[in-house]
């Protein structure tokens, strides 16, 4: 599994999210243009994702793209900068620390548009059974089995928009910290701060989704597939702590055919597996691991 790779496509599935938003309603095209034209200096991806992360509320977007705007051409001292800047980098701070305001909350289905939408002619699924709730932490046992439950797709494009976003915030934090520009600075940087933690809570919901699905504490498996190297190992890890009443336990890693270049997964459990004594056998995709 690649984390650049999901990178790479983030900015495109919000994209296609915002132009499906926008493509059946003449005033928010037109909104988003006029968007396009205020802010030039700020790319479409940027001005993007804050359009979708406002749920379509072009004046919260607008008012968040000033801020971005005042700090991108770096506006320190002057009354867009203190009324502006100042308030926002107060919200910030409180987002760090674990205060998270309403346009602030994770969003488990990247690809799904908001529910607040206020087209009239957006269609109802098909499909009428119940969600479940989107911004509510969810333990890793009752995810398991859900059809209807996020997608894993959407939850990793999640973390990997997070991700580009974080270090676009930390480049520019380096660079008004060069200008000796520390408010400016100070602002960035608690944004970076603020994707990495949404990065996190989606790639763990992620994780989480697609351990369940594929994995019954009861048997004898434990599957992999689809999760970095840092999860698999702690799902390992976990497995191996709570496997009391197993003899062997069968670990499937995959044959690394989806990774760019070698595999990673594989290496890193036998790797662990050595550090910690455990016996095992190397099988086509898997690892055969005696735990008496």
């Amino acid at each position: 599994m690649d984390e650049q790779s999901a990178q790479q496509t983030s900015a495109k599935q919000v994209r296609r999210v915002v132009m499906a938003a926008c493509s059946k309603n003449m005033a928010r095209t037109m909104r988003l243009r006029q968007l396009y034209r205020q802010f030039r200096t700020l790319s479409k991806d940027t001005i993007e994702y804050v359009l979708f992360k406002n749920s379509f509320n072009f004046s919260s977007a607008a008012a968040e793209l000033e801020r971005e705007k005042a700090c991108e051409e770096g506006v320190d001292g002057n009354a867009a900068s203190q009324s502006g800047l100042t308030s926002f980098a107060g919200t910030a701070a409180k987002t760090t620390t674990g205060a998270v305001g309403p346009s602030d909350k994770p969003r488990a289905a990247l690809l799904q548009l908001p529910s607040r939408s206020p087209s009239r002619r957006r269609r109802r699924p098909a499909n009428k059974t119940k969600q479940p709730t989107r911004n509510k932490e969810v333990p890793i046992q009752s995810l398991g089995g859900l059809k209807d439950a996020p997608a894993y797709d959407d939850l990793r494009a999640e973390a990997a928009l997070h991700a580009k976003l974080r270090s676009e915030a930390f480049q520019k934090a380096a660079r008004a910290r060069g200008l000796k520009q520390g408010e400016v600075a100070l602002y960035y940087a608690q944004k970076g701060h603020s994707h990495t933690e949404k990065m996190k809570e989606a790639n763990g919901r992620a994780a989480a989704l697609i351990l369940n699905l594929h994995n019954d504490l009861s048997s004898q498996f434990l599957d992999l597939h689809g999760l970095y190297v840092d999860e698999a190992l702690a799902a390992l890890e976990g497995r191996l702590q709570s496997a009391t009443d197993q003899v062997v336990l069968y670990v499937i890693t995959g044959k690394g055919l989806h990774s760019k270049g070698e595999a990673r997964i594989k290496p890193a459990v036998i790797s662990y597996l050595n550090s910690k004594a455990y016996r095992f056998e190397e099988l086509p995709g898997k690892l055969k691991v005696k735990l008496a």
